[in-house]
């Protein structure tokens, strides 16, 4: 079985996990976070290659941010995957300002929670020089990933693998980072819809210190610290307080614009609970404060509930999730006898586990019926890259 790195290169650290699919179940090796602060990515990639990690691998697994792409849910009248393919670059030339020529396309059927006569699709878009500047940067450090996924699959994949996916309907999977904050929406089977807000941990950071008039190290030390349990009457800490409740009414306020378009397209959904990932969710009084502001169960999820781990991780488990989620994928391609891609392929998206069609190559990679879901798999929703 192979050894696969996921490496989550995110705004302010790294974080990868090694993980290991062996006869008694899969196996984390190790998990690492390396902060880095004043330093490009390229630099901060060669650092971890040449300092942090030097362990053995087969597989290297890389994230796409959020943030890096564009999401639109689009319908068309017809279900053929490959005309849908061709037509992408004309229907959404005019949604992008930049426009379509120099993007790629990820693209997965989504079943609509509102009857229509069109096929709604899930599309998203990656500038093609983006993609080039990670295979760029990694090549410094002698690195030629295996896949590329989008960071909103590699949580729905952590999710799908995990005790979370057990609870059935439609779900949310909140992932605040440092810079920015992914909000996706899924159900037992697929990614609905996906949104990225540039607002993350710094903004919660930066909004006490703007409060309190200090460094944002300081401000940075005070909210790991106290959290909204920091209010005990005394003015500094009741201005801590309310620093941080009007960041989290933001991100309540942008979850719902997230659920109200998506919504407003494919009808109305009656969420049964959010799951928080990422650094900001290690923020104290962060999830009951989401639950009364949002009327929604909110929990900090655990990717590592379901996994053998060698090596206890000195940072809380929710940072992991797309790492362990870029390294899920390899492992199902393995249990289910895929024949691989001989060499690397510079970009994938993972939206379901079923199929896999890489375009222009059009190589398909069907799994097996021992495949979580694969049974229920339902024509045409085959994700394509274009």
């Amino acid at each position: 079985m192979p050894i696969v790195l996921g490496l989550d290169i995110g705004y302010s650290a790294i974080k990868a996990s090694l993980l290991e699919d062996t006869m008694h179940g899969e196996r984390v090796k190790r998990l690492f976070h390396m902060p880095y602060k004043g330093m490009e990515r390229k630099e901060a990639i060669d650092q971890f290659f040449q300092e942090v990690f030097t362990d053995e691998f087969d597989r290297l697994v890389v994230s796409l941010k959020g943030y890096e792409g564009s999401v639109r849910i689009l319908e068309l009248p017809f279900d053929d995957v490959k005309k849908v393919a061709s037509v992408l670059p004309f229907e959404l030339d005019a949604e992008f300002a930049d426009g379509a020529g120099e993007k790629k396309f990820e693209f997965h059927r989504i079943h609509a929670q509102r009857v229509t006569s069109n096929f709604p699709y899930l599309v998203i878009g990656v500038r093609e020089d983006c993609i080039g500047q990670y295979l760029e940067d990694l090549k410094g450090s002698e690195q030629s990933p295996y896949l590329l996924d989008y960071d909103a699959y590699a949580n729905f994949n952590c999710s799908f693998e995990s005790k979370d996916h057990q609870k059935e309907g439609v779900k949310l999977l909140v992932d605040i980072g440092a810079r920015s904050t992914g909000i996706n929406i899924i159900n037992d089977e697929e990614l609905l819809y996906t949104r990225s807000v540039f607002f993350g941990g710094k903004d919660f950071s930066q909004a006490i210190a703007d409060r309190l008039n200090m460094s944002f190290e300081d401000a940075e030390e005070m909210k790991l610290v106290y959290g909204l349990e920091s209010g005990s009457g005394e003015e500094g800490a009741n201005q801590v307080v309310e620093a941080l409740c009007s960041c989290l009414d933001f991100l309540a306020k942008e979850i719902k614009l997230t659920l109200g378009s998506y919504s407003s397209l494919q009808g109305a959904v009656d969420v049964q609970c959010l799951y928080l990932y990422g650094g900001g969710s290690m923020l104290k009084g962060c999830e009951d404060y989401l639950t009364q502001m949002l009327d929604i169960p909110v929990q900090v999820a655990n990717p590592l509930q379901e996994l053998k781990i060698e090596e206890t991780p000195s940072q809380p488990a929710q940072l992991f999730s797309v790492a362990i989620g870029l390294a899920y994928l390899v492992w199902v391609l393995v249990r289910c006898n895929t024949i691989f891609c001989p060499g690397p392929i510079p970009w994938i998206l993972t939206p379901r586990r079923e199929f896999l069609c890489i375009v222009p190559l059009l190589w398909h990679f069907p799994l097996s019926s021992h495949c979580p879901q694969a049974s229920s798999w339902r024509q045409p929703g085959i994700p394509t890259m274009t």
